[in-house]
């Protein structure tokens, strides 16, 4: 059950940033409240982390991913959004101090997240890595693996619904998008 809720949670967090990055942070620089956008980007460049942090990858590869979701969201997504086809240093005083902190933040949140999950990995793969005692007393809890089972199942049908409607919703933002980029 919890599971589910953390699947859940996770979900609406991506469908919030997506909406966010999509449509709410533009509209709010285009209006000119860029400064109130840049707290925004901040915001949704953690929560874009999130979800990456619960995928079910390798160590190395979760480390490089979550690096590499750093490097681009702060590299490509405000030039796309805050000046385009504008030099940086044309923007105001404090806008400019305000993407420059704020993309740090994130680029030394996301490397150093990353870094730590890489870092987990090279420990254990050390040659001086200090051995676990394994315990030689043997568990057995097969009593309850039917009502596992069950549960599996039931938190699979769960989540592929979740994903359905995390589809429905995108779709839907990518509409609401393209039909506010077409009024224009």
């Amino acid at each position: 059950m919890n599971n589910v809720r953390k699947t859940t949670l996770t979900a609406i967090l991506v469908v919030a940033a997506i909406v966010c990055m999509t449509v709410i942070i533009p509209v709010a620089v285009q209006h000119g409240y860029a400064i109130a956008a840049t707290y925004l980007m901040v915001g949704i460049g953690f929560l874009g982390v999130i979800p990456l942090l619960d995928i079910k990858l390798d160590r190395v590869e979760k480390g490089m991913m979550i690096i590499a979701f750093g490097v681009v969201y702060t590299s490509i997504y405000p030039p796309l959004v805050f000046y385009p086809g504008v030099e940086f240093s044309t923007l105001a005083p404090d806008l400019q101090r305000n993407l420059t902190v704020f993309t740090q933040v994130i680029l030394y949140a996301c490397a150093g997240a990353g870094g730590s999950v890489i870092a987990v990995h090279a420990d254990k793969s050390s040659k001086d890595n200090d051995q676990q005692v394994v315990s030689a007393t043997v568990i057995d809890n097969t009593k309850g693996l039917s009502d596992l089972v069950a549960m599996t199942k039931h938190t699979n049908a769960q989540i592929q619904k979740l994903y359905a409607l995390l589809a429905i919703v995108a779709l839907l933002v990518v509409f609401v998008g393209a039909a506010v980029l077409m009024v224009r």
